[in-house]
C-alpha cells in the first residue's frame, strides 16, 4: 500500500471528526519523519478524490466526519485564497502593476470566477 494511503487510513481510524484532532507534530513523532513530510501527505490526501476530506488547522489534523466538518473547512479554504488574492493585489500596486499581473487557473478559473461573483 502506498504512504499517503497507509497515512489517509490511519487518520480515518485515529483521527476522524475534530474532536479528534492531532497536531502535525505529534504525526511527525508517530511516523518518525518531519512535519513538512507530514504536510506532504496530507497534501496528496487532500489531492486525491478517492480519500475522504483531511483538515489541517493551526491547532490540529483531522479527517472530516460529517458533511458540516468538511463544508467549514472548504469555506475556510475559500476564505484563504480569497485573502492570498487580496494581498497580491496590494503587491501589485505598490509595485505599479496595478491589474496588469494575470493568473492562470486552467480548468479551476470558473470556479473561482464563481464564488468571487456571489
Amino acid at each position: 500500500m502506498e504512504t499517503i494511503e497507509k497515512f489517509a487510513n490511519y487518520m480515518q481510524e485515529k483521527h476522524l471528526g475534530k474532536e479528534n484532532g492531532v497536531t502535525e507534530q505529534e504525526l511527525a513523532i508517530r511516523f518518525g519523519v518531519t512535519k513538512r513530510t507530514v504536510r506532504s501527505w496530507m497534501s496528496g490526501v487532500n489531492n486525491d478524490p478517492t480519500i475522504p476530506r483531511l483538515v489541517s488547522t493551526a491547532d490540529a489534523c483531522y479527517m472530516c466526519a460529517t458533511n458540516q466538518e468538511g463544508a467549514e473547512a472548504i469555506t475556510k479554504g475559500y476564505k484563504r485564497v480569497i485573502s492570498e488574492i487580496k494581498k497580491l493585489r496590494v503587491m501589485q500596486k505598490k509595485m505599479g502593476l496595478d491589474g496588469q499581473v494575470k493568473i492562470n487557473l486552467g480548468d479551476d478559473y470558473k470556479e473561482v470566477v464563481e464564488v468571487f461573483e456571489k
